[in-house]
């Protein structure tokens, strides 16, 4: 079974050349598990 995740929230940091964002599988959302949640950050270049 393939997982996906989904965006929870978007933001932006001091630098023009990355964001963050907190992901979540769809699953763990379904059921509510937001310890479950991860953060990233991802690079705009």
């Amino acid at each position: 079974m393939i997982r996906e995740w989904v965006p929870l929230a978007q933001f932006h940091t001091e630098s023009d050349f990355c964001y963050g964002c907190f992901l979540i599988r769809s699953d763990d959302l379904a059921a509510e598990r937001f310890g479950e949640v991860r953060s990233f950050t991802m690079f705009t270049e």
